[in-house]
Formats: structure tokens, sequence, C-alpha cells
């Protein structure tokens, strides 16, 4: 009996991300190349009766926009998912329906290589239409394009749109990453063959795994099918929208993907609470290059029900739909016109420094009425200087316009002095970067916290962190240099030690798991079932 209980506490604990489900095999010229397959995870003013409940809509601040534009069917999204609830009245008539093929009848009438492709398209069964058995996809579509202004369900950010599903993942939310790339081969398929203006993919799923190829026997990292179909879809004019994560990791740490490929057509996104700071479940990083909300989505589920999502697949689809609307409001504007306009034209929250690559969130009324919108961006999230150690923070331009830098301080100089500073009297252009480097010049003994300040057309400040004769270990506790392992107690506490406080209690929320295998809840299930045994233990050593 114990030897089970303590498989499965091992089985629980020890499940890990990159473990490869054979290789798939490709022939180019006369060369063999093996591919390993890895498995993949979800990451969730009209008349609409269930609009009010839409908060987040006003927080991307989209409301203005409809007054000038609302959407248009000739812009096409692929949805790379669990499919989509096609027969949803709140979705059906922005659903893609493929005019030459004949539904259900075993064949492929129009000749495209993909059978019964009515509605989208069924990658894991090979065939038939991406109807959706977990709910994940249509919530996603319902956030991008339901139709809005029917009177009835919810509203899309893009009222009026052609979304085509491609299924991927099961109805467990679970999939592989061969199924997701013949997903991307068929919106290329479309686009190239069919001529439909698909401008967008999003790809709300990912997870830790490496991206390589064994060629010829030796293998080849940073080099796999996905990353080249994602490049593809760039060159074919076609934007890679995917998630950052939920598992609270940075992702300059890990390998996740989508997320980390480093593709000029791919956008990051991470999610924001409804107060604009870093969802506590999100992964961050280098590689994230936006955030958007991703808590409290009302959108649409199954059997037409509506419901509450949270998550980085959330945050994802609603930046694909924000793309979606502002390609037809520019008029089918270049794709990485449209990328600057999302990311460097979004609104600037210095918070997200260290976090994001932009410090921007998502903000659609800042996007369309602001000409030259002024970001900026730390590397890090604050600054730690120790008595025998300095410390360098890089400043960027993340914005669309110069901006003029006339002042740079520490709120006491007489703890702090300057190694480095290139940002005084600077005018960064867009895109450009400026070095800070900070010492500690005083012998005052204990640890403190200042701060750097930036004045000129923007006034920002960053925490300095200082630990003068002190134990160097704590000073990087307090820094957040182990943030990764803060967070992950933080999302442990808050999924399973405060059941009150669950958001489960008050209204159904999916927490989608996109890179999130050895998550909070499984930690949570093991340290449970640890509990249960040494109760066990205790009993019978008692009894004896």
């Amino acid at each position: 009996m114990y030897f089970y209980i303590f498989s499965l506490i091992f089985l629980l604990l020890t499940r890990v991300n990159a473990v490869d489900l054979g290789f798939v095999i490709y022939k180019k010229g006369e060369k063999i190349i093996k591919e390993p397959v890895h498995r993949i995870y979800i990451l969730e003013d009209p008349d609409d009766e269930y609009y009010p409940f839409q908060e987040y809509l006003s927080l991307i601040k989209v409301n203005d926009i409809w007054k000038i534009f609302s959407g248009s069917e000739g812009i096409y999204v692929g949805i790379i998912d669990t499919g989509v609830d096609f027969k949803n009245s709140d979705l059906r008539d922005n659903i893609w329906i493929n005019p030459d093929e004949i539904c259900e009848d075993g064949k492929d009438n129009d000749n495209n290589g993909y059978v019964d492709d009515c509605y989208g398209w069924n990658a894991i069964d090979g065939k038939g239409s991406a109807y959706d058995d977990n709910g994940h996809g249509t919530a996603l579509a319902g956030i991008i394009g339901a139709v809005g202004n029917n009177k009835i369900g919810v509203a899309g950010i893009n009222w009026k749109i052609k979304i085509i599903p491609c299924k991927a993942l099961d109805r467990l939310g679970e999939g592989l990453t061969v199924h997701a790339n013949k997903c991307i081969e068929y919106f290329l398929d479309l686009k190239r063959e069919k001529g439909l203006n698909v401008i967008a993919v999003n790809a709300s799923f990912g997870g830790e795994y490496e991206c390589y190829q064994i060629i010829d026997g030796e293998k080849v990292s940073d080099q796999c099918e996905e990353k080249r179909l994602i490049e593809e879809l760039g060159n074919q004019g076609i934007l890679f929208v995917t998630a950052a994560g939920n598992a609270g990791k940075n992702n300059d740490s890990i390998s996740m993907l989508p997320c980390n490929y480093n593709l000029p057509n791919k956008i990051c996104v991470g999610s924001l609470s409804p107060d604009y700071k870093r969802s506590y479940f999100s992964n961050y990083g280098s590689t994230v290059d936006i955030f958007a909300v991703g808590e409290n989505v009302y959108t649409l589920s199954l059997n037409g029900y509506c419901k509450y999502g949270a998550g980085t697949s959330y945050a994802a689809a609603v930046v694909t739909g924000s793309i979606a609307l502002i390609s037809g409001y520019y008029n089918n504007q270049d794709i990485y016109f449209l990328k600057e306009k999302i990311i460097n034209g979004s609104r600037n929250n210095i918070d997200l420094s260290g976090f994001s690559s932009s410090c921007n969130m998502l903000d659609l009324q800042n996007i369309v009425f602001i000409e030259n919108n002024r970001s900026l961006c730390f590397s890090k999230n604050s600054i730690s200087i120790s008595s025998v150690s300095e410390d360098y923070v890089k400043l960027s331009n993340t914005g669309t316009a110069p901006v003029k830098i006339v002042d740079v301080y520490v709120t006491d100089p007489a703890k702090i002095g300057f190694v480095e500073d290139s940002c005084k009297n600077a005018v960064l252009v867009p895109g450009e970067s400026c070095s800070i480097g900070l010492k500690i010049v005083s012998d005052l003994i204990g640890v403190y916290q200042e701060e750097l300040v930036i004045e000129g057309d923007l006034k920002i400040t960053l925490p300095v962190l200082l630990s003068n004769n002190v134990n160097t270990q704590s000073t990087e506790i307090l820094s957040g240099n182990i943030e990764g392992n803060i967070q992950k107690c933080v999302e442990i506490l808050e999924i399973n030690n405060d059941p009150e406080d669950n958001v489960d209690s008050f209204y159904p929320v999916q927490l989608d798991n996109v890179g999130c295998y050895m998550g909070s809840v499984q930690y949570g299930y093991g340290i449970v079932l640890i509990f249960f045994v040494i109760r066990l233990f205790r009993r019978v050593f008692n009894k004896a």
C-alpha cells in the first residue's frame, strides 16, 4: 500500500516538460531529418446581452474605436486550439465556411489536400471540421470575434471578421507540435491557394521544450519545423501571436516555445490583472513583447454558455483580436506596421520593466489616436548594489517618438554614486538605448532602498536596493534576483491554500495551463498526499 502511495507522489512531483514523444522524419534532397514531437498545452458599447460583464474591453479602450470601425468580413484570423463551436449563434456568422467543400461527405471536394474542411480543419484526425470539445478555442474565438451588437451573448473585439479554426489540441487541452505544424501549413495553403486575407494566427499554447533536429545523425539546435513554419507565415504576411505561459516563470531562464522564438512576425503576450499589474501566474522576460489584460475575461463557452476566464491564452487572444481590428482600420497595412503599432504604440507601464521587452500594455485608444507615443523601458525591475558589487541597467525607447532625458539622479546621493551614465541629456530615438551604472559610496551598514529617477519628456523611477557590509545572499533575495522562486511560492498559496478567496468559488473560471506542467496544482496534490501519509505513519506507530 505504501509503495503505491509513494509512487503516486513521485509521479506527481517529477512530471517533466521536455519529453520527446517520438520523431517525425523529413527527407530534403539526400538528407534524412529527424525531429522530436513535443506535447503542447492550452494557454484563456454594443447591445450584446452580457456586454456589461466584459470589463476587459473597457480596459483595452476599444469602445472609442468601435465608433469609427468595428471589424470587417475581409479580415481573416486563424486559431490553432481545441477547435471552435461554429454552431454557436454568437459566432456562426463570423466563422469562415469553405464554399468549395461539401460537408461530411468524406471527400476532398476542392482538392486542396484537406478532407471535409468545411469549418476549418481537424489536424488531429486529419479530416473534418474543427469542432470544439473542450471550450478553450471557443472562448478565444469569442474574444477575437463574437458577433457584436446583436442583442445576444458577448461582443468580440471585432463585430465582423472571419475566423478559421484548426484543431490541434484535444478535449483535455493537450496536443502535439506535429499537429500544430499541420495547422500552420493549412493556413499557409489557404492564403496561397485560396487567396484568403489571413493576417494573424492565434496560438495560445506552448511548453518547455527544445527546438532541434537530427540531421544525418547530428543534432542541430535552434532548427525545427515549427520555427520554420512560423517564419514562413511572416513571409506570407501573417503575424503569429502566442502566449507567454502561466507558470510565473522567467522565460529567459527556460526554453518556453513558441514564445521564445526570435522571429520578426512573432508576438508573445503576457497577462495583466484589471489594475494593470502583471498577473501572478504570467510568465515574463525579454521574449515577452507586450502585456494585455488576461484576468476576469468574460467570453463564450460551449453549449451557448458564457464564462469568465484567465490566463495568458486569453491575453494573447485579446492582442490577436486587436491586430485584426486595426488591420481593417488602417486598410490592411503591412504586418510589421501592425506589429509596431500594437507593441510600440501601446501605453507605457514602467512597472513592467524586467518583465517584457517593451514595458507597454495593450491600449487601442493609444494605438489609434496618439501618433507620437513616448515609452521607456528599463532592462530589469530593480538595481541591486552592495559593498562589493556594482550594478547596471539599460534604458530603452520602446515607443514611436523620440524621448528627451533632461536629468538622471538618485534620491540619496550620499549613499549612491554613478559608475556610468550615458542617459543624461540624451535624446533617445525609437529603438535606441542608454546605460546607467551605480555603486555604494557610503560606509553606512545595513539594507536600504532608494530610487533612480529619470526626468524629461517622461518621469520614471526604478528601485535601488542597497546592502552594505551584510550577507550578500540576503541582498540577492531582497533584490528580487530569485523572483521566480518567490513567485512560485505565491502561486501555490494563491491557488491551493486560500479556498475562501479562490475565484472559482464565485464564478466559473478556466485558468488555462499553458506552460504549467509542473505547476502549483501538482505540487499542491503532492503536499496533500504527503500530509496524509505522515498522519498514516503516525497512527501506525502510535498503535505499535
